[in-house]
């Protein structure tokens, strides 16, 4: 019996220390995520908007999944990271990292209010650091500030940009979206963008309209050009980098907008590249512009107040404009021109028929595909295989459909719907 009491003495004392053992590690849990709630669903108002007011609610937005057609207003300013040091945050990343929306096709409106201290890591955004992947045709975002916050991309992150896989290119940087082919409106970006290849203030494509936006703070594009590594193993410094946008295509609107950040770009080559047979014609396209870099759309009264800096083209509005670009109304630096170079009377404006430039391929300049990056509205019995085959002649292009139009996962692609189809180099 005494044996028996001393056992069951020790197995109590050792449940003692295993409870407050857990307890401890209990404390130091919650206290190294400080409760964070990562699934508070935010309040609507009668009409159905959601009302985010604090970090947890805004937490909730992100985490929705697939094209997201919420609509979404923010009560009071969003506080995400200790802000002081997010100039740096492209080497020391701050506590928290949040996911982006893939696909956005609601109305996200800041009604005055910021973000502040946003820092995009999600894994599923393929090296693209922004808040929206791709802001749909229905989608908008309107009356947001984004401040004190760090967005980049990385050469560690590149990836091939065709199907076989020959082509290496490094992801884009931006300080909103991705791709617009909706409406950004009375916006201010007062972020750090930094861009291992192309950036932009704002948008990286734009196919629909940013109207009324500002941008300022720090970007920069090519910084992988200050690395210490002799060679970069990608193809190419074709890169675009614009205080609005890198790339106005065709059917894109860029008006009143202002651009209060310097734009730098390092594009002159300074290392070794892979080897390449890109024409020097291409090359020659490297760009930086107040604005925008490449311009093919349209880009009405906005203004550029600072410098563009590129070892190749720079423009105080826009660094290259070709095809169908237009600027009219803009107002730049004295001692820059508007545009850098101007390609837009080498093309015959009226031959912009889809049906002639279908599975074309000029043997001359190694382009496939349409004459010039066109709309395309789907028609019954579509998919991105077949509109691939019919365009570049080849259906395994499909890929190059999906990257470009933002569409991944299981999204199936609509009558009526239109997406981009852009003209493609193939080595």
């Amino acid at each position: 019996m005494v044996s028996l009491s001393k056992k069951t003495e020790k197995t109590r004392t050792a449940g003692v220390v295993l409870g407050v053992i857990l307890g401890i590690l209990l404390v130091i849990f919650l206290t190294d995520t400080e409760e964070f709630d990562y699934g508070t669903e935010p309040k609507r108002d009668r009409d159905g908007v959601y009302l985010v007011t604090k970090k947890e609610e805004f937490v909730w937005v992100l985490a929705k999944s697939g094209t997201v057609q919420i609509d979404v207003r923010l009560t009071k300013d969003i506080y995400l990271n200790d802000t002081s040091d997010f100039a740096n945050w492209g080497e020391h990343a701050p506590k928290y990292g949040y996911e982006s929306l893939a696909s956005f096709a609601g109305t996200f409106d800041g009604d005055g209010h910021a973000i502040v201290g946003y820092f995009p890591d999600d894994p599923n955004m393929r090296g693209y650091h922004v808040l929206f992947g791709n802001i749909r045709p229905e989608g908008c975002v309107k009356n947001l500030t984004i401040r004190e916050s760090y967005f980049g991309s990385s050469y560690e992150e590149r990836t091939a940009t065709d199907m076989d896989f020959s082509r290496i290119d490094v992801p884009m940087a931006s300080g909103l979206c991705q791709y617009n082919n909706g409406t950004i409106e009375n916006c201010e970006i007062d972020i750090k963008v930094t861009g291992d290849g192309s950036a932009a203030g704002i948008a990286v494509w734009n196919g629909g309209v940013i109207r009324s936006c500002k941008f300022s703070g720090e970007l920069t594009a090519g910084a992988c050009l200050l690395r210490k590594e002799e060679t970069l193993q990608i193809d190419r410094p074709l890169w675009y980098v614009g205080g609005i946008a890198a790339i106005n295509m065709p059917w894109g609107v860029i008006e009143d907008c202002v651009n209060y950040s310097e734009v730098v770009l390092y594009a002159d080559g300074q290392k070794r590249w892979r080897d390449t047979d890109l024409l020097e014609s291409v090359q020659e396209k490297t760009c930086a512009g107040g604005i925008v870099g490449l311009n093919q759309g349209k880009v009405l009264r906005c203004t550029n107040k600072v410098q563009v800096i590129c070892d190749k083209i720079a423009g105080g509005i826009v660094g290259v404009n070709e095809g169908d670009g237009y600027m009219d109304a803009c107002k730049g630096m004295d001692d820059i021109p508007l545009i850098g170079k101007n390609l837009s009377d080498l093309e015959d404006k009226n031959q912009i028929v889809i049906e002639d430039s279908m599975a074309q391929e000029d043997r001359n300049d190694g382009f496939i595909g349409p004459k010039r990056d066109v709309r395309y509205t789907v028609e019954k019995g579509d998919c991105l295989w077949r509109i691939a085959k019919k365009f570049y002649g080849d259906g395994s292009y499909w890929g190059e459909l999906a990257r470009v139009n933002g569409i991944g996962g299981a999204y199936i692609i609509r009558v009526g719907e239109e997406i981009w189809v852009p003209r493609l180099y193939r080595d």
